[in-house]
């Protein structure tokens, strides 16, 4: 894998931790890659938000508060549940095809996450929830709107998100998916929005509460 999808993944598993500061000799070393590659990821990654640059500490993993993501979560509901009525306007048979596709994927990905909770299988729950996000985004033909989405979503708490879902949250998260598709499909934009923003508050009533715990 290339330095930015090796770091993104380190900071979304929590092998790279909130705070932690990063040096790019050790990541090229560790990596086997000059310098100018990992240069470019860390660059990459500051402007997704996953990063943040100090002039006294360097580049570090950006810590977020419990402010922060109660706020990113509600803007992404407004944002996602916009994208899902374009997307619910816009879509054509062969759209609705891959995002047939990529709701199986997240079925599959949330069956291995209910026989074990283990990294790698949250991590591919994490991907497969990306991929049908991103189709809808996409279908939204805005580069505007999915550029400032994919910000937004790219939080290392999202990792975590689905480790502390408990079995019933995430079919329940599965589900939404599903009436997400029959909206989009029946070009229902009312109801794709409806359900778009109800399933990230979903997720967001979720990942809030177990950071609560954690502060506590």
């Amino acid at each position: 894998m290339d330095a930015y999808t090796v770091l993104k993944e380190d900071i979304l598993r929590g092998n790279l931790k909130p705070g932690e500061r990063l040096r790019e000799e050790q990541i090229s070393t560790r990596l086997n890659l000059s310098r100018t590659p990992v240069r470019e990821a860390i660059r990459r990654l500051e402007a997704e938000g996953l990063l943040i640059y100090s002039t006294n500490r360097g580049v570090s993993v950006r810590t977020y508060s419990f402010d922060d993501v109660r706020d990113a979560y509600n803007l992404r509901a407004q944002l996602e549940g916009y994208a899902a009525t374009l997307a619910a306007e816009n879509a054509q048979d062969n759209d609705i095809v891959r995002l047939e596709e990529a709701n199986r994927a997240c079925e599959v990905a949330a069956e291995k996450c209910l026989v074990s909770r283990t990294s790698d299988n949250t991590l591919d729950m994490v991907k497969a929830n990306q991929a049908f996000h991103s189709i809808i985004s996409e279908l939204a033909k805005n580069r505007y709107l999915t550029d400032v989405i994919t910000t937004v979503v790219s939080l290392p708490v999202a990792f975590n998100g689905f480790s502390w879902f408990s079995p019933d949250a995430l079919r329940e998260s599965v589900y939404h998916h599903q009436l997400l598709e029959a909206a989009i499909r029946n070009n229902d934009s009312h109801q794709a929005r409806a359900i778009m923003a109800s399933h990230i508050y979903h997720g967001r009533d979720h990942v809030l509460a177990n950071m609560h715990k954690i502060e506590r």
